[in-house]
């Protein structure tokens, strides 16, 4: 989850080539809940995200702190900027790819809801992104790029903690100390983004995805570790290139994260994510592109008021196989009320 993550991007009229697939909201956007600092020092991301492509990178989405309790009624509201630039590394022998490269530049709007449901604390969450980039490579020893612009598939989230976050009001939140939070979350990316057929890049991707996902949060002092697993879960594309017939297989992966708390509400973060599938079909024929990526990153929040806050975060491919890789540079802020 972009979707930390992130993309598989065909410049061929097979998927995951090089230029061909969608750059969709999903990977990562991690954003800081300042409302809910203000009431203990812990790291709370009011989970918004952005994802370049669920297909691959939004099962890599390195998010700190997302399943950190808040008090019901919180309301935040995000405003992000993210950068990605890398390689594309292709596995399939009917196409010829070298020098698949793109630079992608994502701006993006969310706004985050906690509330209490049968006494447990959950959250709603929906985020809308416009992206602009560059896309090159060459296929079959010819040259080709792609300038794409606009919206990208939007995104909505609920999250429901099971155990160790009861559902509090402001006041009763103060006295709330945490332990171990287990959680369960569900992302929904909506095929309403920029798409067109006849194009071998587009920034929405004619399809659902759906993102179950469940995560463990452990508070000991000033240090949190956490950790979660899911997999993203695709309906098929009935019009992609040409009018063909995209599916895909779901990609599982697993993540974590070491949250360090200072006393003035600053915190940092340690990210590590593994994800694995996706092998694409095309008019029932499968390709050899399963694909396998190992990310990492690091994130500084820092608090501006009791309201506001601004998160830096990097992330960068460790091992890729078949996909993206990538280094991201992101930039938020928030506001709560």
């Amino acid at each position: 989850m972009g979707h930390v993550i992130i993309m598989s991007l065909p410049l061929t009229k097979t998927p995951n080539s090089c230029l061909s697939t969608s750059v969709s909201a999903g990977n990562l956007l991690q954003v800081t809940s300042a409302a809910a600092l203000s009431y203990f020092r812990h790291p709370l991301l009011a989970g918004f995200f952005i994802v370049v492509s669920t297909r691959f990178t939004g099962a890599l989405e390195l998010e700190p702190g997302f399943y950190r309790n808040a008090p019901a009624g919180l309301n935040a509201l995000h405003l992000s900027y993210r950068y990605s630039s890398g390689n594309i590394l292709i596995d399939d022998s009917s196409v010829e790819v070298d020098d698949a490269k793109a630079h992608l530049h994502m701006a993006a709007l969310g706004y985050a809801h906690y509330f209490g449901l049968f006494q447990k604390m959950a959250r709603a969450d929906a985020l809308v992104p416009v992206a602009w980039g560059h896309f090159e490579g060459n296929v079959n020893g010819q040259f080709l790029t792609r300038d794409p612009h606009g919206l990208g598939d939007p995104l909505f989230r609920f999250t429901v903690n099971l155990a160790g976050a009861p559902a509090l009001d402001r006041d009763a939140f103060q006295s709330y100390h945490q332990r171990t939070i287990w959680g369960l979350s569900l992302v929904i990316s909506a095929p309403f983004g920029q798409y067109d057929a006849d194009r071998l890049i587009n920034l929405g991707s004619n399809r659902w995805g759906f993102r179950p996902e469940t995560g463990l949060s452990q508070v000991w002092g000033n240090w949190c570790v956490e950790g979660a697993a899911g997999a993203w879960v695709y309906t098929p594309n009935h019009d992609y290139f040409h009018g063909s017939k995209l599916t895909q297989k779901p990609i599982g992966y697993m993540k974590g994260d070491v949250i360090y708390n200072f006393d003035n509400r600053l915190w940092l973060a340690a990210n590590y994510g593994f994800a694995s599938g996706g092998r694409t079909s095309v008019n029932g024929v499968e390709k050899a592109d399963l694909q396998s990526n190992h990310r990492i990153g690091g994130n500084v929040s820092m608090p501006i008021g009791k309201r506001d806050r601004v998160i830096l975060a990097y992330f960068k491919g460790l091992v890729t196989r078949v996909g993206a890789n990538f280094q991201t540079v992101t930039l938020g802020y928030t506001h709560t009320w």
